[in-house]
């Protein structure tokens, strides 16, 4: 016959003697070496099996500028745990607004209209699986359109002239 020894580094439990263990629970992300030593009872001959598993603590993290102006270009950053393979960007409201790819990791948007925008990653690892989301806010500003008038408009120097600043926007 055969014997059974398994060892799971910071597994609960740690160790168990049988062919097949019961569930090992993991509370810390990390990777963790599991071995499993199988004994031939009748020759003695004893063989080991090592392999590392790694245990996820996924969390998903942005960062966007907290404003810019309308038409403005504007990067979106995913600042996730390792191990993302698929991201999936939106905005609210999304009315005016345009993501370049909102499948990539680090698209970039503009917004037509100046107002408050949430920001949301659902970003996920498919191959283990795991899954989190963010969500930030931007305010988009008006983009400011310069503008004045001054008088008089001619005259002879010396000159005194008076200027008004009529630009509007933020």
């Amino acid at each position: 016959g055969m014997t059974y020894s398994w060892t799971f580094q910071s597994g609960n439990p740690a160790t168990f003697n049988g062919a097949n263990p019961p569930i090992i629970n993991y509370n810390t992300a990390g990777s963790y070496n599991v071995t499993l030593t199988v004994t031939n009872t009748a020759t003695g001959y004893t063989a080991t099996a090592n392999k590392t598993m790694n245990v996820s603590n996924f969390n998903t993290a942005i960062s966007i500028p907290a404003t810019a102006c309308e038409g403005d270009v504007v990067q979106f950053t995913d600042n996730s745990t390792v191990g993302v393979n698929s991201w999936a960007w939106t905005i609210t409201p999304s009315a005016g607004t345009s993501i370049n790819t909102s499948g990539s990791q680090n698209p970039t948007a503009t917004f037509a209209t100046a107002g408050t925008y949430t920001v949301k990653l659902n970003s996920s690892n498919t191959t283990v699986p795991c899954n989190s989301s963010a969500t930030a806010t931007i305010t988009i500003l008006p983009k400011p359109t310069p503008s004045f008038t001054f008088t008089p408009n001619v005259g002879c120097a010396p000159l005194s002239v008076g200027f008004t600043n009529t630009s509007t926007g933020t």
